[in-house]
């Protein structure tokens, strides 16, 4: 192995979070590398750029700091420059960080017009430990230990030991490294990343492709990194796919961990005694052959999660999280859908006294083969959930959540709804364990033995205590057989409940508890059985006195008054209850609430081709554009096809553009009919760094509709654009985000009003929102009409609404709730006046909340020379908020109309 001393590795450092070090840096040192680079390749600027990065950390490491290294687009690797002593040592190369120096990559070099340009996704700077560049492609990420061309790899891409903050690695592209040697000599851990006593900084960088024994992507030892923008694909190892963290305290935001795999931790494993954090990141796709898809957690690992998606993960046990050996993380504002475990815990896996700590989570369609479909306890592990809601899980034992040998949760104010169970508890199971739930609701779980609660005799001889279950100021209303035990040691107390079928107690009653609307399950499709979807329900009580509506976020009144009002134990405290509140809790899960929601801090999320993404803080939302559109019709030869490669070097820059500018999602409009591609889509929004949501529906208008869509009755297609929502479009796995239609400048036909229902129905079912071209005032007062009848919070967005010059229809539909949306910017700067005149119009009749902005631009036009012309999606940036300023239109309004009312118009909320 090379000596420390002999090695030439290469020390990175990233951006000082401290003004005052900011100001530093500005002072200190530039040395640029550029692999294309053909002058003195001394690093003093673009054209004499080392070629090598090697040469510049060794510069770097010896003068005066702090310095920065500005890499340019290109593939760097950790043995060039190096004298080899033996071949076989060159595995031992690393680039190694430096304290007080940062390296940013991405840079466009000498190969641009502008070599100081700087783009994340468009100038790709690549670490790479494919030493003998012969890497083959694997597919699957469980295949990287095992493929013989990365045999000779380096052991580690990059390094760090025994360094600080002030070490920053910016916009780089980790991939490669193949951690397989000797354990004693650390040569078995991060293959892309080793971080040993260090806490470097790391900020848009990319782990992808790296394989070890420990943290295939990164590998953390008593350190605590600072990573943001950084993102773990297609990583593999033993232990923590993407990321392994022994006794360290990393701090991540706004990360990503996708399709990594390993047998413990398939995105991330953390061992011993750490506390990390994790805001705002998710976790999508990954795999564990034993425990915790997502993450595992062991050995007194204890993280905190804030606002953190764990989505289609997948483990033996705890498909999205597994806690094991005294491992309790804190989860506030998190989300689990679609996770699947093998055996136990869908969702979550805690075992071995781990009891973690739930505020405001939801637990959605995960599954279990065996148990605990959303949640599974075992050994003496026992979690505080708190407003928590668990919907649509499926297990074998507990669909909702499973207990067994001491494992005594304690809920409250919780929803568990629509869960199933093959045998016990569909809302949950309960084996020699004692829970206790408070204020929590049950609505339409299902088992064979239990509805709502179940119990399995569990034997084993080190846990003898009996089963013991409280409940108090809950709702049991699955359609009875609520409460089913098997073992005589059950003692079940319940007190102040409303019990479907009835139970002996205290306060308890058995009568309609009168929630606004119960979930149910939509038919399957007729070509897959299996297609059906659980929509959620709302489970807030009727009043006559007036109840809080989530949908239009305002007090409403009903003609009933629930009997589970009032109906709690005299002895809760109300809490925050408003006035009027009778001086006495409400059953159910909003008792004792400030609001009768959900989840006071329920969180806004958007569908997109890459999964769900948080909309907080995501910036300017373009809720009317075109990336890929084929407007030639369905007969045409090559329709909707293009080589995806070229539309993502068209069109990947235009979204990157935008990006940088602000824009923090997109909304792909085209529908079918008018040649929607999603898998391109996809690429173009994964390359460009920029979040994509793509439609539903079908677009009615002319001679758009494909004739197998034009012949489908109402019915079929209301179930394909529920399922293309809640499964995935064609195949691809990806879902839409909203429904997309289109009337034509005349009368609405039997067409177009037959699609209509249909997008309503599958509106009212599953959240999503419909936008509509809609070219004339009349069809859009219409579509209104016909959506009201069908389900009054539906959500309508009005598609080309500038084109009708009635103004008092704008004012007109927008009091009726719709969205007003102008969205041609850009096509013609002349008429901007006219718009905003519009806009103003609709401020001063009090609708700021009901108007949406888009340029309708782009696109690549299928059978045309390099897509037709492209328009770029900036405009409104660049030039129509500047003359909304100029109007008088004030910042707060600004921000109001294109980040706040696109996220109400068109997104989820986390517990709906």
């Amino acid at each position: 192995m090379l000596e420390a001393g002999n090695s030439r590795t290469f020390q990175t450092v990233l951006l000082f979070l401290i003004p005052a070090m900011l100001c530093s840096l500005a002072c200190g040192k530039i040395i640029y590398v550029d692999d294309d680079a053909a002058g003195a390749n001394d690093g003093s600027n673009w054209e004499n750029a080392y070629v090598y990065l090697q040469d510049a950390l060794t510069d770097a490491n010896s003068i005066e700091k702090p310095v920065e290294i500005r890499v340019a687009q290109g593939v760097y690797k950790p043995h060039q420059s190096q004298v080899p002593i033996l071949e076989l040592f060159w595995r031992t190369a690393s680039f190694e960080l430096i304290n007080s120096v940062v390296i940013k990559g991405c840079y466009a070099g000498i190969k641009e017009s502008d070599p100081n340009a700087r783009d994340i996704g468009l100038y790709e700077t690549i670490l790479s430990g494919d030493l003998y560049s012969d890497d083959a492609q694997v597919a699957d990420p469980c295949d990287l230990q095992d493929e013989p061309t990365r045999a000779e790899n380096s052991f580690h891409v990059v390094t760090a030991n025994r360094i600080n903050e002030t070490a920053i690695l910016d916009g780089f592209t980790i991939t490669g490294g193949n951690a397989d040697g000797p354990e004693h000599f650390n040569f078995y851990f991060g293959g892309g990343m080793f971080n040993q006593n260090s806490n470097p900084t790391l900020i848009n960088c990319t782990f992808n492709g790296n394989a070890s024994g420990y943290g295939g992507g990164l590998y953390n030892q008593n350190g605590n990194p600072t990573l943001t923008n950084c993102t773990f694909n297609g990583n593999a190892s033993y232990h923590g796919g993407g990321l392994y963290n022994q006794n360290g305290n990393p701090t991540l935001t706004n990360c990503t961990f996708n399709g990594n795999a390993s047998y413990h931790g398939g995105g991330m494993y953390n061992y011993g005694n750490n506390s990390l954090t994790l805001t705002n990141c998710t976790f999508s796709r990954n795999s564990a052959g034993s425990y915790g898809g997502g993450i595992s957690n062991s050995h007194n690992s204890s993280p905190v999660l804030a606002d953190c998606i764990l989505t289609s993960n997948y483990a033996a046990v705890g498909g999205a999280m597994a806690n094991s050996y005294n491992s309790s993380p804190t989860l506030t504002n998190c989300v689990f859908i679609g996770n699947h475990a093998a055996g136990y815990g869908g969702g979550m896996e805690n075992s071995h006294n781990s009891s973690p700590a739930l505020t405001n989570c939801t637990f959605r369609q995960n599954s279990a083969e065996f148990a605990g479909g959303g949640m599974d306890n075992v050994v003496d592990s026992s979690p505080t959930l708190a407003n928590c809601t668990f919907w649509g899980n499926l297990a074998g034992y507990g669909g909702g959540m499973n207990n067994v040998f001491d494992s005594n949760p304690i809920l409250t104010k919780c929803i568990l709804s629509g869960n199933t169970a093959g045998d016990c508890g569909g809302g949950m199971c309960n084996g020699i364990s004692s829970p206790i739930l408070i204020n929590c609701t049950f609505a339409l779980n299902s088992a064979e033995n239990g509805n709502a609660l179940g119990s399995v005799v569990a034997y084993d001889y080190n846990y003898i205590d009996p089963n013991n279950v409280e409940l108090i100021n809950c709702i049991l209303w699955d359609g009875g057989n609520e409460i089913v035990h098997q073992d005589d040691s059950r003692i079940v107390t319940i007190n102040y409940s409303n019990i479907q079928g009835g139970f002996l107690g205290e306060g308890n009653i058995d009568v309609d508890p009168e929630f606004v609307r119960e979930g149910y399950w939509t038919q399957p499709s007729p070509r897959n059985p299996n297609s059906s979807v659980w929509i959620e329900g709302d489970y807030h009580l009727k009043s006559e006195a007036g109840r809080w509506d989530p949908v239009s976020e305002s007090w409403i009144s009903d003609n009933v008054t629930s009997p589970c009002i009032d109906a709690g134990d005299p002895n809760s405290p109300v809490g925050d209850e408003p006035d009027p509140n009778g001086g006495r809790i409400n059953m159910g899960a909003y008792g004792g609430t400030a609001e009768a929601s959900k989840s006071p801090d329920y969180s806004w999320w958007f569908e997109t081709t890459q999964g769900p993404v948080l909309a907080k803080g995501l910036g300017i939302v373009l809720p009317h554009e075109h990336i890929f559109t084929d407007l030639r019709g369905p007969t045409t030869p090559g329709y909707g096809q293009a080589d995806g490669a070229d539309v993502v070097r068209v069109m990947a820059p235009l979204l990157a553009d935008a990006r940088e500018k602000g824009v923090g999602v997109m909304f792909e409009c085209s529908s079918i009919g008018v040649g929607r591609n999603v898998a391109v889509i996809a690429q173009v929004a994964e390359t460009s760094g920029l979040p994509v949501v793509v439609p539903t529906g079908v677009y009615g208008r002319a001679n758009f509709a494909p004739l197998e869509h034009r012949n489908m009755t109402e019915d079929e297609l209301t179930t394909l654009f529920i399922s293309e929502i809640q499964d995935g479009i064609e195949g691809t796995g990806i879902k839409a985000g909203f429904i997309k239609i289109s009337t034509d400048e005349g009368p609405m036909n039997a067409l177009l009003e037959k699609i209509l229902r249909a997008a309503g129905r599958a509106a009212s079912q599953t959240g999503a929102a419909i936008a509509s071209h809609t070219p004339v005032g009349s069809n859009a007062v219409r579509q209104v009409d016909i959506l009201e009848s069908i389900d009054p919070a539906i959500r309508f967005i009005w598609v080309h609404a500038q084109n009708e010059s009635n103004r008092n229809i704008h004012v007109q539909l927008a009091a009726r709730g719709a969205y007003i949306e102008f969205d041609s910017l850009g096509w013609n700067p002349g008429q901007d006046s006219t718009y905003i005149s519009a806009i103003k119009n609709l401020l001063a009749n009090g609708h700021g909340d009901r108007i949406l902005l888009s340029h309708d631009a782009g696109w690549y036009q299928p059978g045309s020379a390099s897509g037709g012309t492209q328009k770029p999606f900036t405009y409104l940036i660049d030039t129509f908020i500047p003359k909304l300023r100029d109007a008088g239109v004030d910042d707060a309004t600004i921000r109001m109309i294109t980040q706040t009312n696109p996220v109400r118009a068109f997104g989820f909320k986390s517990g709906e």
